[in-house]
């Protein structure tokens, strides 16, 4: 081949060093419920295995069909465009806050889907993938379910279906 017949080969490996152990993420129950009317923050907690060498990302996204967040419920860390990350350093776990609005209106429940997206380092994600939060409208609470009644030789009963919880 002529003059040059040597060459240098340099292989750079991009996968995950075997050194460090999978941490595998969770969250910690697959259903939870909020009141409208409280006041107070409720903690969603993603747990971590192997903490001791947990490294890396997870990225957390909120869905839902009936709940806008800004205006049903508001997080700590805020969700921007439906997404938070958090991240995991040495940690057995790893939470957010979320917060029902109380709109002060007969709307019903609602419901919000919290789903473990993508993680980054040596951050894997296990079989609890998913959250399902339900907000309970408050205005429901006290509510009749129905009524009965009754004259002569005639009656009328209607029942409401709702969960008031």
């Amino acid at each position: 081949l002529g003059q040059n017949d040597k060459f240098k080969l340099t292989l750079v490996d991009d996968d995950p060093s075997t050194g460090a152990q999978q941490s595998e993420v969770n969250f910690s129950v697959a259903s939870e419920s909020i009141v409208e009317n409280s006041s107070s923050w409720h903690e969603v907690k993603v747990n971590v295995s192997a903490s001791n060498s947990a490294n890396g990302t997870v990225i957390i996204e909120a869905s839902s069909s009936d709940a806008t967040y800004g205006t049903h419920y508001i997080s700590e860390p805020a969700f921007i465009n439906n997404i938070i990350t958090l991240t995991a350093s040495s940690s057995h776990m790893l939470t957010f806050k979320v917060r029902a609005i109380n709109d002060n209106q007969l709307k019903g429940n609602k419901s919000i889907k919290f789903s473990l997206r993508e993680t980054t380092g040596n951050l894997v994600i296990g079989a609890t993938r998913t959250d399902s939060m339900s907000v309970l409208d408050d205005e429901l609470s006290g509510l009749p379910k129905g009524y009965d009644v009754r004259g002569g030789n005639w009656g009328l009963k209607n029942t409401y279906e709702y969960d008031a919880n």
